[in-house]
C-alpha cells in the first residue's frame, strides 16, 4: 500500500500550492472554513496561518459571523501569481512578540541540547540558566500580546518614564514582575508559577556560586522535566506553537522517558 506523504515534509512552495487548490475548493463551493483546516492540509502551524491571514490573504477572505469564506477577489489569482504574493521578496513584517517568542524557543531547544550532553561541564547549571531565559521571554511575549504588541507594556518605568541601561536601551521588567502580572490576570497557574521560582533559586545560585551540592542533577532532573513540560504546555495554549519541527523523539531522553514523550506529544495534545 502506497504511503501518503505527510504535509508536514512538503516545501514552502508545494504547502503553498495546496492552499492554493484549498480555497479554490472552498470559493468554488461557497463553503465556509477554518484555521485548522488550512494547518492540517498544509502543515503550516496556526501562527503561521493566522499571519498569512492578515497579512497575505486579508483582501479575499472575510468573515461571517465567525465562519471563513473566500471571497470572489480570489479569482484574480493563478496558482503562479499566488505562489509569487507568498514570496519572500514581500516581506511579512513580525510582530515584536513573536521575535520574542522565538528566542524564547531557541533558548528552550539549546537548554535541552546542552543538558543531553553528558559530558558538558556544568551542564545542569546551565540549563537553569538558558531555561529561565526562554521563561522570561516566553512570559514577556504573552505580556506583549496581551497589550496589542505594545512594548512599553514590559518597559520598567520611574515616576512614569522608561528606565534606560548605560547604553541607552529601554530596561524591561523582571522574570519575577513578569510572573505577578500574568498570576494576576489568571494565565499562570499557581503550580507552574512555583516550579519557575525553584528553577530561578536554582539560576541564581549558579550564576552567583560554584555548586557543591551533588544533589543538584536530581533537583534539575525533577524540577526541569516539569519546566520543560509547563513551557511547552503553556506555548502551545497561548500562541499555538507548532514544536513537530523539533524533533524530540531523535535527542537522547535525559530529561524525558519515553512514556512521558508519548504523553506529552503535540500530536496528543489536547
Amino acid at each position: 500500500m502506497e504511503t501518503k506523504p505527510s504535509p508536514y515534509s512538503f516545501n514552502k512552495n508545494e504547502k503553498i500550492e495546496i492552499a492554493f487548490n484549498f480555497l479554490s475548493e472552498k470559493k468554488l463551493s461557497k463553503q465556509h472554513f477554518t484555521l485548522d483546516e488550512i494547518a492540517n492540509k498544509t502543515g503550516w502551524g496556526k501562527s503561521t496561518v493566522r499571519t498569512y491571514l492578515s497579512k497575505k490573504w486579508s483582501t479575499f477572505i472575510t468573515k461571517e459571523n465567525n465562519k471563513l469564506f473566500v471571497s470572489p477577489k480570489f479569482d484574480s489569482f493563478s496558482l503562479s501569481t499566488f505562489i509569487k504574493h507568498h514570496s519572500q521578496n514581500e516581506n511579512i513584517p513580525r510582530s515584536f512578540y513573536e521575535s520574542i517568542l522565538e528566542k524564547s524557543i531557541s533558548a528552550c531547544i539549546t537548554a535541552i541540547e546542552v543538558y543531553n550532553k553528558p559530558d558538558f561541564k556544568f551542564r545542569e547549571e546551565s540549563f537553569s540558566i538558558l531555561m529561565i531565559n526562554a521563561w522570561e521571554l516566553l512570559l514577556k511575549a504573552k505580556i506583549l500580546s496581551m497589550n496589542g504588541d505594545d512594548k512599553s507594556s514590559i518597559y520598567l518605568k520611574s515616576k512614569g518614564e522608561v528606565e534606560v541601561t548605560e547604553s541607552g536601551s529601554p530596561k524591561t521588567i523582571s522574570i519575577s514582575k513578569a510572573i505577578n502580572i500574568l498570576s494576576a490576570n489568571g494565565c499562570l497557574k499557581r503550580i507552574v508559577e512555583d516550579n519557575i521560582k525553584l528553577l530561578i533559586e536554582i539560576r541564581d545560585h549558579a550564576v552567583h556560586f560554584i555548586h557543591e551540592d551533588m544533589s543538584l542533577s536530581t533537583k534539575i532532573q525533577c524540577i526541569g522535566t516539569a519546566s520543560l513540560k509547563n513551557y511547552m504546555t503553556l506555548s502551545i495554549d497561548w500562541f499555538d506553537y507548532d514544536f513537530r519541527k523539533y524533533n524530540f523523539f531523535l535527542m537522547p531522553v535525559s530529561l524525558y522517558h519515553l512514556s512521558d514523550i508519548e504523553s506529552f506529544s503535540v500530536l496528543n495534545h489536547s
